[in-house]
Formats: C-alpha cells, sequence, structure tokens
C-alpha cells in the first residue's frame, strides 16, 4: 500500500472512533442508580431529551421526557421498591421498564409534585421483574428536579413531613388549601395487613373499602373520632373478607398526615371494635395488636373450650382463691370455670412459664404454642441461658362464642388492664382510689370481688379489677350497673357462709355506689384527655355501610 493510501486509512479510521465515541452512551455522571445494599450503578440516557446536570440532580425541562437506563439491570428484592426522590410542582409520570419489553412498563405512576416538598415517589415492581430502564415525563409548566433514584424498602400509602412526603403510585391523593383531606388506595391491601390512618389534628375520619377492579365501595367501612397523636388501624379483613383485591379510600377534613399499609406479621394492628367486627377465625385464634397501644397482643379465640386450653391454667394461677402462684393440675380445675375473657401482664405470664420451666411442669400443647406467640412479639423474653425475662406489652382475649354485647364489654374491661399494666399514670390513679375509698366502699367491692372469685388478697389486683369494672360502661350506666350487682349479690344469698353480709351490703351499697360513680368519672376524665378513649368506649371506630 503506499504511503497515501495508508494517510487515507488512516485517517477514515480516526473518523470512525470519533463517530463511535459521540454515538456511545450520554452517561449523567453525579447521578446514579442505588440498591438497596448501597451499591450503585451508571445510569445513562437511553433516549429523550438529555437532562441538565447540576450538583448531582437532574434537571427535566417543562415538556421533556427521558428514559434512563441502568448499566447492569436491577432485581427488587421482596417488599422493595423502584424511588424516585424529585421536587418541584405539577405532575410527573414515571414508567419503569424491565428486561422484556421496552414498549410495556412493568409499573408506571403519575405523581403530584408539591411546591417547596421533596417527593419520595414509589413504585412497586412485579415480583421476579428486573429494572433496566426508567423513564420521566414532566407534563407540568415548569422544570422539575431529580435528585436520587434507586431501590428501597417498599412502602404503600401516602405520608406527609416537614419538607418532604412520600406517596406509591397506586395511592390517588387529594389536597384541599394545602391540607390532604382524603386519598385512594389503589394496591390491593394484604389480607394480614392493616390501614393505618394518622391526623394532622383531633377529628373524624372514614375509612371505607374499595375494590381495586371497579373502584365501587367493598365490604364495610368504619368512621371515628380521633386524636392526632394516636393513629387508627383497620385490618383488612375488617374492611372486606372477600377473597376478592381490596383498597380503601380514607377521608378527614382534619387533615391527614399519613395512611399506610402496615403488614402485620401474624398480628396485624387494629381498633378493638374493628376486631370485634373481623371475621371469626378460621383456627383456634385470630390475633392482632391494639392500635393505642401496639405491644398488647388481642387474641380472639373461636370459643370457649379452646380459650381454656390455652388460658384456663394462667387464670387460676393468676387470680383465683386458693390457686394463685401455683400450677394446678388438669383434673384439679377441670369442673372449675375460668374466665370468659382474659388479661395478662408480662410479669404475670414470666412467672407463670417460669415456674412450670423450674419445676418440670407438662404444659399442654396450647400452652407451650402461647409461649412462643409471647416470645416472638416481645411480651416475655428468652436470655442467653435459656431463662424467660419480662417484656413487654400485656395480652388479652375475647371469644367468639360470647355474644356481640358481652364482647363489647369484655374487650373492654380487658384491655383497660392492659392499659393499667403499660401506663404507669393510670396505675397509680386506680391505687390512689382504692387507697382512699371510705370503709363502706371497701366492704362492697372486697364483697364483690370475692362472690366473683378473686383472690381478696391481693391488693394490686383488687385496685387492678375496681378501676376495669369502674370503665368497661359508661359513666352514666354505673349507677345502674351496681345496683344490679347489687341485687346479684343480694340473690346469691351470701349469708349462707357469712351471716350478716346481705344486710351490711344494702347499708353500704349507696356510699359504696356514689363513691364508684365519681371515681369512675375520673378515670374516665383520664381516658379522654390522655387516650382519646372513655368509659364503655375503649375502641374508637363505628361500623358504617354494613350491608
Amino acid at each position: 500500500m503506499r504511503l497515501t493510501e495508508r494517510v487515507l486509512w488512516c485517517c477514515v479510521l480516526a473518523v470512525m472512533v470519533v463517530v463511535s465515541a459521540s454515538c456511545g452512551p450520554k452517561y449523567l455522571d453525579g447521578l446514579s442508580f442505588t440498591r438497596a445494599d448501597a451499591s450503585s450503578s451508571r445510569l445513562f440516557v437511553a433516549s429523550g431529551t438529555v437532562p441538565e446536570l447540576v450538583d448531582g440532580h437532574a434537571l427535566v425541562a417543562p415538556g421533556a421526557r427521558v428514559r434512563l437506563g441502568i448499566d447492569h439491570r436491577v432485581a427488587p428484592g421482596a417488599g422493595e421498591d423502584v424511588v424516585v426522590v424529585a421536587s418541584g410542582v405539577g405532575t410527573l409520570e414515571v414508567m419503569v421498564f424491565g428486561n422484556g419489553s421496552r414498549e410495556v412498563p412493568v409499573v408506571g405512576g403519575s405523581f403530584l409534585l408539591i411546591a417547596g416538598m421533596r417527593a419520595e415517589l414509589h413504585l412497586a415492581v412485579p415480583s421476579g421483574e428486573t429494572v433496566s430502564f426508567v423513564e420521566f415525563h414532566n407534563v407540568s409548566m415548569s422544570t422539575i428536579r431529580l435528585d436520587s433514584l434507586g431501590i428501597d424498602s417498599g412502602f404503600k400509602g401516602i405520608e406527609l413531613g416537614l419538607g418532604f412526603y412520600r406517596v406509591d403510585s397506586s395511592t390517588t391523593p387529594r389536597f384541599e388549601s394545602g391540607r390532604l383531606v382524603s386519598a385512594q388506595l389503589g394496591a390491593p391491601i394484604d389480607a394480614g395487613a392493616s390501614v393505618v390512618v394518622r391526623l394532622a389534628e383531633d377529628g373524624v375520619v372514614r375509612i371505607t373499602g374499595q375494590s381495586c377492579a371497579t373502584g365501587a365501595t367493598a365490604g364495610t367501612g368504619f368512621e371515628a373520632t380521633i386524636r392526632a397523636e394516636h393513629p387508627l388501624a383497620i385490618p383488612r379483613l375488617s374492611l372486606d373478607a372477600s377473597p376478592g383485591a381490596t383498597g380503601a379510600r380514607v377521608e378527614s377534613e382534619a387533615g391527614i398526615v399519613s395512611i399506610a399499609m402496615q403488614p402485620g406479621n401474624g398480628a396485624p394492628l387494629s381498633d378493638l371494635y374493628a376486631m370485634l367486627a373481623a371475621p371469626a377465625p378460621a383456627g383456634d385464634y385470630a390475633l392482632y395488636r391494639w392500635d393505642i397501644l401496639p405491644d398488647t397482643l388481642l387474641f380472639d379465640f373461636t370459643d370457649y373450650a379452646t380459650q381454656d386450653l390455652y388460658l384456663k391454667r394462667l387464670a387460676f394461677f393468676a387470680e383465683k382463691p386458693g390457686f394463685r402462684g401455683r400450677l394446678a393440675g388438669d383434673a384439679e380445675i377441670a369442673p372449675l370455670h375460668g374466665w370468659n375473657a382474659h388479661d395478662y401482664s408480662p410479669r404475670t405470664l414470666q412467672a407463670f412459664y417460669s415456674l412450670a420451666q423450674t419445676n418440670g411442669f407438662q404444659l399442654n400443647r396450647q400452652e407451650l404454642s402461647l409461649l412462643d406467640v409471647l416470645v416472638k412479639h416481645g411480651v416475655l423474653i428468652k436470655t442467653s441461658d435459656g431463662t424467660l425475662a419480662a417484656g413487654r406489652g400485656a395480652i388479652v382475649s375475647v371469644s367468639c362464642e360470647s355474644s356481640p354485647a358481652l364482647r363489647r364489654v369484655f374487650i373492654d374491661h380487658e384491655s383497660s388492664h392492659a392499659l393499667f399494666f403499660q401506663d404507669a399514670t393510670y396505675r397509680s390513679l386506680a391505687q390512689e382510689m382504692w387507697a382512699s375509698l371510705d370503709a363502706a366502699s371497701v366492704r362492697f367491692w372486697m364483697v364483690h370481688f370475692g362472690w366473683r372469685r378473686y383472690d381478696t388478697t391481693d391488693r394490686y389486683l383488687m385496685y387492678n379489677e375496681m378501676q376495669a369494672y369502674l370503665v368497661q360502661q359508661p359513666v352514666s350506666s354505673v349507677k345502674a350497673y351496681y345496683e344490679t350487682v347489687l341485687a346479684q349479690l343480694v340473690a346469691a344469698k351470701l349469708d349462707q357462709t357469712r351471716p350478716g353480709t346481705t344486710a351490711r351490703l344494702e347499708i353500704d351499697a349507696p356510699v359504696a355506689i356514689v363513691a364508684a360513680e365519681q371515681n369512675a368519672a375520673r378515670l374516665d376524665g383520664y381516658l379522654r384527655n390522655h387516650w382519646g378513649i372513655s368509659g364503655g368506649r375503649f375502641g374508637r371506630t363505628r361500623r358504617i355501610g354494613v350491608q
């Protein structure tokens, strides 16, 4: 080859290299796709308008559309979303493409960006899909800034914070005068999950189930007056027990701070009365956690006999005269009545199981199963040497065998014990009331509790039970309730074992009932001021749209 030809070929090759280099992917230096483990992949412009980069942020111009490719495709793990952090004003459309079709996204959403707030936008990628491209379309009239892009923990719902908010692609919010007043959760709520709502201020909130297929109302709904500091939780099965895909609509003129679909992990959060509205359990019991005191486990047993298998021995160990503090055998307690509903503190549960462990006492299969649940949820703690320590919270149980009216009374009564165990101020108030009772009131309560088969030598048990019997009904019903109790005590013919008891009761009762009304009012005031609940109303919901 002559020299001139060699020179010509070198020039051609040089031009080809330059052209090839100029046709390569346009990488976005400073902005990358971050994985959950903090590793990252480079992003490049696959198509559309190349965004301007400023200090590691990509600026998407009004009307612009850009598709960003990821150097190495990513497979989100279970419970992970593609998350975009952006800021601006107006609507940003986001579409995620997998390693299959580049025309049909695996997930997409249209997000409303709010002035002055950074938005964390969540898109849930279907299981088994990978992420190769993410496309942005700025539908607004102003520039939108992309701050970050990657994989992070999953979230369904909407949450407002100071200067930021997060929302998922299936949730449609509605704002009025800068306040979030309603939102529709379009994603199916998992069967074991709850819709959890927090308000900006005290007010009324309404939650209704909605069909994900049609948008029509599904199942039933709930309305509640709640305090801003105490969120409300409704389990999916309380909203709609049908097998269809169900979302939810949430509305409140008080302003909504957050709505989230929260996994239950075997014990979904629930308002007490929403729990009572759920379908009967398929197995021995359904398990929930109280929404205002989430460390409280709520057991809803299928019937009394099943409940007894789990809790009857424990009831005798904890509260029954002649049995308290010891482990009774099955034959000894078989003919005796336990309780129709139950409550226990971590301290009592630890004492029960530790004594069985120390003495080699053979507990039944259900009691051992209960121990596993208690450890799983932190009510009891297994130490490194295998012994048990008291954890946090409490347990409460009711049974589906009770009538609806009794279930309501029982859940109010038993949950007051759970609050007593966990609220030291409330506990002190009950203790102070017991200590200040006049002699007539003390005699009345001791006869009452002895008749109900409580161990009246346990002072702590006495003022714990007193507060529960005072707040299991509204203050307005206390007088009538204890007049009925008096009639029951008289009819019980207690004189046969303790002569003169009836005459003494009839003298003491008027004084004791007046004091009971006064103390019930004090406890009720505390519950209203601190927890947003009241005597005879420890749940906050009422059902609406019941079919």
